[in-house]
C-alpha cells in the first residue's frame, strides 16, 4: 500500500492524491485500505515517515564529524538542499503543505525516521566547543541555520529558478552566514 501510495503521491501530487487510486493501483477494494490506515491524511503522514528517514539518512551522508567545525554545518546545509532538490513532492509535504507531522510520532511499531534536527544541533554544538561559532542557545542558532537552507530550497520550488541556482545560492548564503556569526565570537 505504501509504495504504491509513494509512488501515486509523486504522480500526481498532494491535491490529486486519494485513496481510491491506491486502491485500484493495487487491485484492492478502498474499504482495504481502511484496514491498514485511518484516512488519507494517515497514508500521507506514513509516507512522510518514510520521507523522513531518507531525509535523515541524506543529513547523515552529508555529515563528516570529523572536519573542520564550520565546514561540517555547511555541508549539512547542502545536504539539506540537495535532498529538497531531489524529493521536490515529499519535501513540500513534509515541510510545506503538513508541518505538522513533524511534531507527529509515529506508531509504537514504526521505528522513528534518524533525527534530523539533531543531526544539525550536534554539529552546531560542536562549532560552538571549538569557539567556531557564538556560544548562544544552539537551538536558536541551529533554527536560524534550518531557516536560511529551508528558505533557499522553499525558493527553488516556488520560483522560476533552477537547481544550479538553488546551488549557487547556497554556496553564498552558508558561508556568509557562517563567517558573520564566526566573527561574533572575536
Amino acid at each position: 500500500i505504501l509504495d504504491a501510495a509513494r509512488d501515486l503521491f509523486v504522480t500526481h501530487g498532494y491535491e490529486q492524491f486519494s485513496l481510491r487510486q491506491v486502491a485500484e493501483r493495487i487491485g484492492y477494494s478502498p474499504t482495504t485500505i481502511y484496514l491498514h490506515f485511518d484516512d488519507k491524511e494517515d497514508l500521507l503522514f506514513h509516507i512522510c515517515i518514510g520521507g523522513f528517514a531518507a531525509f535523515g539518512q541524506a543529513l547523515k551522508d552529508a555529515d563528516a564529524p570529523s572536519a573542520e567545525p564550520i565546514s561540517r554545518v555547511i555541508e549539512l546545509g547542502y545536504g539539506y538542499v540537495r535532498f529538497g532538490l531531489a524529493h521536490p513532492l515529499e519535501y513540500r509535504l513534509m515541510f510545506m503543505l503538513r508541518p505538522e507531522f513533524l511534531q507527529r510520532r509515529p506508531a509504537a511499531n514504526v521505528p522513528p525516521p534518524i533525527d534530523s534536527f539533531g543531526l544539525l544541533q550536534n554539529a552546531v554544538e560542536n562549532a560552538m566547543s571549538a569557539d567556531a561559532l557564538p556560544k548562544i542557545e544552539p537551538l536558536h542558532l541551529a533554527n536560524a541555520l534550518w531557516s536560511a537552507v529551508h528558505g533557499i530550497v522553499a525558493l527553488r520550488l516556488s520560483q522560476p529558478i533552477d537547481d544550479d541556482e538553488a546551488l549557487r545560492m547556497v554556496e553564498l548564503v552558508l558561508p556568509a552566514l557562517m563567517r558573520g556569526l564566526a566573527s561574533a565570537t572575536s
